[in-house]
């Protein structure tokens, strides 16, 4: 990109304004490449041109090169500091980049110079993102107030009430929104999700209507998981298996997943980490506890078990480890691991320090937890660029594992793999295999956590998981129901119910869980086929 002018900017020739106008034709026939050309040649004529820059940026973020599009952008903001557009779309690159401190900071500037209900509604986003969920529903009932039809506010509050353990107030906000044309299948599910809502025949009845209705698919795929939790509940496991496979049978259509590339991709990530590699300092990462493994494994038990202890802080769901590994594939040409063996120590350091720098809001205590259960494959990296680290690994049952991902419907393009019994089962396989190869490389900063022992003996489990992370023993650890902490995850009312002794569900499923069994038959029979052919 061509080096800042320190001119002062002009309006733009007509050769470049030509150059800019074929640009954004070709980023609307998605021509990227093409895109990008006509734009270096634009800004080689007129370097400080704030439409060049700002369609330059647009392509950078398409071709997921954040970087450049901030750099881009903070150049165009240079001339108008306070221009709301050029912010927005600033507050947009940041997020792509990971930096969300630095999104809400620049979204906040835009609700400043127009504080309209669009520009509200992104920075709720933006919050909620970041788990600010006091925030968050600070700003969802501001745009009620200047907007009391805006239901995707509403449902924006009920998600941050959550998130705060305020489950009631969720409750009731899903509630008033199932009477609501067009919302309705998302409050339905609101609920659903939450867990802990008892349904009644009538509400069985009113979620059976939508299946019925007009919606669009998105709606019956939210409304046919809302009624498999909710027959579920009633005991009705039959209908319940009928809803569940109807949901997911609809959401693997709208997603792309290649079982066999990921258990290839597991395997190329045991190679690269086969031969000890360089690593950055012993030290650097010391307040970091990863935990890992399966979605439904007790993840979230476990981070909220451990949140209560006074010098450790529960940060969830954090996007950062992928992030950091993901713009250093960019920023190499390289997709991970392939790049792993020939990075430096100081590669590493790097990208550790990085990773703290995108963490620094959740580091008030001596130790704080990354919780991203698909954390998993990145574990040799995360220990590289922060040797200091512990991991914890927690496994369940695969086949209560598995259920409770199935009836899961997880966020857009996060999850692909768990739509189909065949594709969810080799996926538990390659991450149960991999998992249990780092424990035996690095016992000492890698500790499996087995969901069933925590709920037979919780004080001896936690105990052990409070030394492998060096902190003392505190009783507060095993009364997770009166942890006060944000839990945005799918299990948020769930943890903030007392220990339950049992939670699985296949005695009751009985033969209807036929299938299930029969893909993790498959699966963990083609696993020892590729071990032994390694």
């Amino acid at each position: 990109m061509p080096k800042k002018s320190i001119s002062t900017p002009k309006s733009a020739t007509p050769a470049v304004r030509r150059l800019v106008r074929e640009a954004e034709l070709k980023l609307a026939a998605h021509q990227a490449a093409a895109a990008e050309e006509a734009l270096i040649c634009a800004l080689a004529m007129e370097p400080d041109d704030p439409q060049a820059l700002r369609t330059f940026a647009r392509v950078q973020r398409l071709l997921n090169r954040p970087t450049d599009a901030i750099n881009a952008l903070r150049r165009a903001l240079v001339p108008t500091p306070d221009d709301a557009g050029l912010l927005g779309e600033l507050a947009q690159a940041l997020a792509q980049a990971g930096d969300l401190e630095e999104a809400i900071s620049a979204q906040q500037r835009v609700v400043e110079h127009k504080p309209e209900v669009a520009n509200w509604l992104e920075l709720g986003l933006l919050l909620d993102r970041n788990a600010n969920c006091a925030a968050t529903l600070d700003v969802a009932r501001r745009i009620v107030k200047l907007a009391p039809t805006c239901h995707t506010a509403r449902l924006l509050e009920a998600r941050a009430l959550t998130g705060l353990g305020r489950i009631d107030e969720a409750s009731a906000v899903y509630r008033q929104l199932t009477s609501v044309a067009g919302v309705a299948a998302k409050a339905w599910f609101g609920l659903a999700d939450l867990k802990t809502v008892k349904f009644s025949s009538n509400d069985i009845e009113a979620m059976q209507r939508l299946v019925t209705s007009r919606g669009s698919d998105e709606e019956h795929v939210l409304i046919s998981f809302a009624l498999g939790l909710a027959c579920e509940a009633h005991g009705r496991f039959a209908d319940a298996m009928t809803y569940f496979q109807r949901g997911n049978r609809m959401r693997r259509k709208t997603v792309t997943w290649d079982a066999a590339a990921h258990t290839r991709y597991c395997a190329n990530i045991r190679d690269a980490f086969s031969t000890p590699l360089e690593q950055a300092p012993q030290e650097l990462g010391r307040e970091v506890v990863f935990i890992v493994g399966l979605p439904r494994s007790g993840t979230t038990l476990v981070e909220q078990m451990l949140a209560a202890h006074p010098d450790l802080v529960g940060a969830s769901e954090l996007p950062h480890l992928e992030t950091v590994i993901q713009q250093e594939s960019a920023r190499r040409g390289q997709p991970f691991p392939r790049w792993v063996k020939s990075a430096t120590s100081a590669d590493w350091e790097r990208l550790g320090r990085r990773y703290l720098q995108l963490a620094s809001q959740w580091q008030t205590a001596s130790r704080f937890t990354d919780k991203l259960p698909e954390n998993w494959p990145y574990v040799g990296a995360a220990l590289a660029m922060l040797p200091g680290a512990r991991v914890i690994g927690c496994e369940r049952d695969l086949i209560e594992t598995c259920w409770s991902c199935y009836k899961q419907l997880f966020a857009p393009h996060r999850v692909a793999y768990s739509y189909d019994f065949d594709e969810l089962a080799a996926y538990a396989h390659d991450c149960r295999r991999l998992w249990q190869w780092w424990q035996l490389r690095d016992p000492q900063r890698c500790r499996t956590l087995v969901y069933e022992d925590l709920l037979d003996d919780p004080e001896h489990q936690i105990r052990a998981l409070l030394e492998f992370c060096e902190l003392p023993f505190d009783p507060a650890c095993l009364t997770t129901q009166q942890t006060q902490r944000v839990t945005r995850t799918a299990s948020a009312a769930q943890v903030r119910q007392p220990l339950q002794r049992t939670t699985a569900r296949s005695n009751a499923y009985d033969t209807l869980f036929a299938p299930l069994r029969q893909a993790l038959e498959r699966a963990e029979a083609a696993g020892r086929s590729s071990a032994t052919m390694d």
